[in-house]
């Protein structure tokens, strides 16, 4: 579905909250009941968190992407060799990335078709996982849903 201009996307509500602070350590705090909350030690400074239902993503400071929590689809398994990422979003049980290069990139749970990530026309500048669903937004301020 395409719509014509930019609108507001409501974000996933999440069980536990992880932001990232100007020093790159993150906090967390809820919930924690598949370790969503313990990143890993080797975690370093990070530029974005995001907190899923039951796994949180963080982009560390050199591009890569980490995973932890409930990996019960394989939505913390990130691709071997996948390179920088810009933007990440987690989903109940799937990952969705912005990669460096402009494509998005999606894995774990596919019940309903959220990793099916279409051939898209345009640059995308932004993503984001819904619980069972993905979009983007196009730098023409479009949306893919």
């Amino acid at each position: 579905m395409l719509f014509p201009r930019a609108v507001a996307v409501a974000l996933p509500a999440v069980l536990a909250a992880a932001p990232a602070l100007a020093d790159g350590v993150i906090t967390s705090w809820g919930a924690n009941a598949y370790g969503q909350r313990v990143a890993p030690a080797d975690l370093g400074a990070v530029t974005q968190i995001t907190a899923g239902r039951f796994h949180t993503l963080a982009i560390r400071s050199d591009g890569t992407l980490a995973a932890w929590g409930w990996n019960f689809a394989g939505q913390c398994n990130v691709p071997p060799n996948f390179g920088a990422v810009l933007q990440a979003s987690a989903g109940n049980g799937h990952t969705l990335a912005l990669r460096a290069d402009g494509t998005a990139a999606a894995w774990g749970d596919n019940s309903f078709g959220q990793c099916n990530v279409p051939t898209i026309s345009g640059t995308v500048v932004q993503i984001s996982a819904g619980a069972n669903h993905s979009g983007v937004r196009r730098a023409d301020g479009s949306l893919l849903l």
